[in-house]
């Protein structure tokens, strides 16, 4: 989406040693926006993300920019999502409207703040606004 070409040096390379940061941070000039791709899949990504070098990798970034973004995949389905919220401030939680079911959402809610994740901050994406109920609908009209 950005312009990198497949396979370009990213983040399981930086873990792993195989890569140098400045090799791994591209720079998209015309979105005055960095990017860390996630590189090739390792066969092992739950080690190298539970690794100190991760939290390294990590805490060398925070010292570099404002903020950070880590996209993970959906909690459900894989565990290296809750390696990661661990070294966040903050957990942006999706949810697709029309198609993550309530009860998804509350588990899933549950098992981040029985692991003492961060702060989490929850986003409906996806809504129609002819979906809402009118009550909610006048709460965001100021």
């Amino acid at each position: 989406y950005v312009g990198l070409p497949a396979g370009a040096p990213g983040l399981s390379h930086l873990i792993a040693g195989a890569a140098q940061l400045r090799d791994c941070v591209h720079s998209i000039a015309a979105k005055n926006l960095f990017v860390v791709p996630s590189g090739v899949l390792p066969p092992n990504p739950h080690e190298l993300l539970s690794s100190k070098r991760f939290q390294r990798v990590v805490e060398i970034l925070e010292r570099r920019f404002d903020t950070i973004i880590i996209d993970a995949p959906a909690l459900g389905e894989v565990s290296d999502t809750l390696v990661v919220a661990r070294h966040c401030s903050d957990v942006l939680f999706v949810v697709q409207a029309g198609l993550t079911k309530l009860e998804t959402v509350a588990n899933e809610l549950s098992r981040l703040s029985g692991e003492g994740i961060p702060p989490i901050r929850v986003v409906l994406n996806r809504v129609h606004t002819y979906e809402l109920d009118q009550d909610v609908m006048k709460s965001f009209v100021k």
